[in-house]
This record gives C-alpha cells, structure tokens and sequence, in this order.
C-alpha cells in the first residue's frame, strides 16, 4: 500500500511526459533527500523523505512555497541545506506579533483546527491553519509559550532586494530569517541560493503520509 501511495504521490508532481526511461535517468527532474529536522512539522515530519523539483526559467517562488536553500550558518563552515516556508518577498517588510505574522501590515490570519502533534523535548504543539493574505493556507504549529520573547515578537525586518524571508511552519522550533545570527545572510535567504521546492513526502514512517503532495 506504501508503494502505491508513493507512486500515486510522484506521478502528480512530475512533468506529463515523465516516463520509466526518465525517471530512471534523473527522477524526471525531482531530488530527493531526507528532511533533516523537526523545524517545518506538521507539514513535513523529521526524517522524511522529501522530494525536492527546481523552479521553470520562467518561474520564481511564490509567498507560501516551501523552499529548499544552501545557507552557511553559526554551526558550520559548509553550507547546510535548509527547508523553511517562503513568508516574505524582496523588498517587503515582515514583523510578527503575538505569533501572528505581518507583512507590509497585512496580517496572516490562523484558526485553530483542534489538533496537535508531540515536540522535542516533551509536550504538544497547537496545529493552526494559518492564511496569507493572498488565500495561500497551510499548517504550522504553536506551543503553548515560545522559547524566547524574540519567537513571536520579531522585527520589523526589512527584505533586501535579491533575498527572501523564511519561517519554519513548526514555529516554536525553528532556526530561521527571525535569528539573523543562525541563518544565511543576516537571516535573509539569498534568491541565488534557492535550489527548489518542496512538492511531495516520498515515504514516511506513518504510511498514510507516504505519497503525500505539499501544496
């Protein structure tokens, strides 16, 4: 059943002219690779393998995308390969406030869905439907306190022209654009650096999840 789920999964996310002989050349342009943390749960579960499809020459990451970048950080002198959900475009101001995310002033709104999910370290976190104000919904995930002040109340944060703003979706536990001494260049993500997207769990150890598109 994991199989067929994984394949059904693969067969959305590839080109329409995907065949056997291409996938077995190059996974018909997907990269997979195993999703190193917690930081972007509930979307995407730590050890996962995650397929990963690089942007058309015509295309560029839209607000809500999970991206997949290179980024050298505090810990390591080699880049690390980080995937965070894209919240704020090139030139846009991004703040949070009370956890609620703000861009250019317009809020993201989030509605509880009466879920949960368990965290490092012991306890649960709240799964929120959050939206952009563009109509882009996704999960993320609050505990009942963040870490530091600085978790949900951060910025303003100014984007330069030719970088993004990252968040985690799991976002009392993430390293991201709110930390600008953890992440890439002052925690923005340089646009050069984006290597693609996330579109598909491949498998997963919850066999229901295997096969599984991201929107």
């Amino acid at each position: 059943m994991s199989l067929g789920k994984t394949a059904a999964g693969i067969s959305a996310v590839v080109p329409a002219d995907c065949d056997a002989v291409k996938f077995k050349q190059d996974n018909c342009g997907l990269k997979m690779q195993v999703q190193p943390s917690s930081s972007m749960a509930p979307t995407v579960r730590e050890r996962e393998l995650i397929a990963r499809q690089a942007y058309r020459a015509d295309e560029t990451p839209q607000r809500g995308d999970i991206i997949l970048f290179d980024a050298k950080t505090a810990y390591s002198d080699k880049p690390v390969t980080y995937v965070k959900r894209l919240i704020g475009l090139p030139g846009e101001t991004v703040e949070l406030k009370g956890g609620v995310v703000f861009v250019d002033g317009r809020a993201f709104s989030q509605a509880a869905t009466g879920q949960s999910f368990e965290v490092l370290g012991g306890g649960a976190a709240r799964v929120l439907t959050e939206t952009t104000p563009e109509g882009r919904r996704y999960s993320i995930g609050m505990t009942e306190k963040p870490s530091t002040v600085e978790t949900d109340d951060a910025g303003p944060f100014h984007v330069p022209q030719g970088h993004y703003f990252v968040l985690g979706d799991n976002r009392h536990n993430s390293a991201d654009s709110r930390y600008p001494d953890q992440l890439g260049d002052n925690g923005f993500v340089p646009v050069k650096s984006v290597t693609g997207r996330l579109v598909a769990v491949v498998t997963s150890k919850d066999v229901e999840r295997s096969g599984l598109v991201v929107e």
